[in-house]
């Protein structure tokens, strides 16, 4: 089976192929026709989630690769969850299309991560990603604003964040900004991507607001760190070296189960504090549950 990548607004790129054997010994001269094709259907359809799987990962080391020569930031995705692997199915799926998406979650749970997981998607590696936050405008403004960063945009993406912090007549004028936005297209290929997010998951809205989003966005819900099975450790050691004072230094078994079980660490941001905490206390290569618990109290 042929593994093909595709670049935004680019041409299919052959990485190779992906190639099923029979294990030694497994016979097939006593198969009907009828079996054969099943089993090959379903050789086909498993290779098929294979291939999908592996592009999703390219798609994740891309981000990883733009946020930090270009953004020059750390904004990218550290573990392999299955929360995550769903995560990048979505978003794949999402970035397909090119209807506004509203993204739901609570702080530290990588809402400019996910943004620009669609942007690098759906959009050529020159295309412009610019992001405003909405707390930042002027109530008497927000038109000319959106006008202003259209600009910047063309062609891109144009993520706004906390919506909920507008009123209802700036809502007023967000929806009137996108329902023309929509329509322009940039080189005659793309129009416009918008992307919004919400101050936390259960933000409140006006029931107008509401409704407006549920006909005209579609909705990603990022997972939080309890949902992320799996990717706490390998968050922790990331943040252990890039903090650790001196040499790097482990957790024991007991203070990696504390760590895991905390109520005191629900956010990749808690968890990056709780780390730079214990680097500024850690005098060994193995750094005890009593040690840890100090630094979460």
């Amino acid at each position: 089976m042929p593994l093909n990548f595709k670049q935004p607004q680019g041409q299919p790129q052959r990485l190779g192929y992906l190639v099923a054997q029979l294990a030694p010994g497994v016979a097939t001269s006593g198969l009907a026709m009828s079996g054969m094709e099943s089993k090959h259907k379903q050789l086909t359809k498993e290779l098929s989630l294979v291939a999908d799987e592996i592009i999703r990962t390219i798609g994740r080391y891309q981000t990883r690769y733009r946020a930090i020569h270009i953004y020059g930031d750390q904004s990218f995705w550290i573990g392999n969850s299955k929360a995550l692997r769903q995560l990048d199915q979505r978003i794949d799926s999402l970035a397909k299309g090119n209807q506004p998406v509203l993204i739901r979650a609570n702080k530290g749970s990588g809402k400019v991560i996910a943004a620009r997981s669609l942007h690098c998607l759906s959009r050529a590696d020159t295309a412009p990603f610019i992001e405003s936050d909405c707390n930042e405008w002027e109530e008497c403004a927000v038109a000319s604003i959106l006008q202003s960063l259209h600009t910047y945009a063309n062609g891109g993406t144009l993520f706004v964040r906390n919506i909920d912090a507008l009123s209802s007549s700036s809502f007023q004028a967000l929806r009137a900004f996108w329902l023309k936005a929509a329509g322009t297209q940039f080189d005659g290929t793309y129009s416009l991507r918008l992307i919004m997010s919400l101050s936390s998951e259960d933000a409140p809205l006006a029931s107008f607001q509401t409704q407006w989003l549920a006909q005209n966005a579609q909705e990603l819900r990022l997972p939080a760190l309890s949902e992320r099975y799996g990717d706490l450790r390998d968050l922790a050691q990331f943040y252990i070296r890039e903090f650790a004072l001196t040499a790097e230094f482990d957790l024991t078994e007991e203070a990696w189960q504390l760590l895991e079980s905390t109520d005191r660490v629900r956010d990749v941001e808690q968890l990056k504090a709780a780390i730079q905490k214990l680097a500024l206390i850690a005098n060994d290569s193995l750094v005890s549950a009593d040690e840890l618990r100090s630094v979460l109290m």
